[in-house]
């Protein structure tokens, strides 16, 4: 559950930059915020549905782990794409 906080408050704080501060989101940050969103709720369920089957949890966090690199992956391109 702590895990899923972190990246809802992750979301949260974008929110704030967005709607408060007045910052505009690229079209790579919103993707980036779909992936914590994916993650987060994975963790949320995760949390929530402890199975006693070994083969359930290889796929669950197997799940996280694509998509936690498929968002690592996107933002080294922003990264990238900044320092050009």
């Amino acid at each position: 559950l702590l895990s899923s906080a972190y990246c809802f408050g992750l979301l949260v704080f974008a929110w704030y930059l967005q709607s408060i501060i007045g910052v505009d989101p690229c079209p790579l940050c919103i993707v980036q915020r779909i992936f914590f969103l994916m993650v987060g709720l994975f963790f949320f369920f995760g949390a929530l549905y402890t199975s006693p089957h070994q083969k359930y949890k290889r796929r669950f966090y197997s799940g996280v782990l694509v998509l936690n690199i498929l968002g690592g992956m996107v933002a080294a391109w922003q990264i990238h794409l900044q320092h050009l």
